[in-house]
């Protein structure tokens, strides 16, 4: 990360490897044969490459566990919000997880409310870089 900036700076250790697993999503869902449709993941760790100066070959290899494990959680979830499309989520250690937004196009006529429970450094970052929803609550404490 680019030291210089004290925003990306702040991310140091648990809360830097948020940007490991968005790298790996990000990586997966810009493959030609993607395994996973997260178009935010893209934008997203392009956005901290871009603002923050991030490098993300510090964090090594790219497999498909990331987007593995995204695609098993949204599986779950999406069964869940079909039979209670009125219910909140809330998102523990979220980091720079794009689930929201991948939910929200699966699931017709989404009504679920997502709260989002962070580090402080996190959730700012959240704030700043990926779209407001009414939906959403973002909530940054330990």
């Amino acid at each position: 990360m680019n030291a210089s900036n004290a925003e990306s700076a702040a991310l140091t250790g648990v809360s830097e490897t948020a940007l490991m697993t968005l790298n790996g999503r990000a990586h997966q869902a810009g493959m030609p044969d993607a395994i996973i449709d997260d178009p935010k993941a893209i934008e997203l760790r392009d956005a901290f490459t871009k603002t923050y100066g991030v490098d993300y070959s510090k964090f090594g290899r790219r497999g498909q566990e990331m987007a593995l494990r995204s695609l098993a959680v949204d599986g779950c979830t999406i069964e869940y919000l079909r039979r209670h499309p009125k219910a909140t989520i809330v998102a523990l250690a979220e980091g720079f997880q794009t689930s929201f937004w991948r939910l929200d196009r699966a699931v017709p006529n989404a009504q679920f409310r997502w709260v989002s429970v962070d580090l402080p450094p996190v959730i700012e970052l959240r704030e700043k870089l990926l779209p407001a929803s009414e939906r959403i609550t973002n909530l940054g404490q330990s």
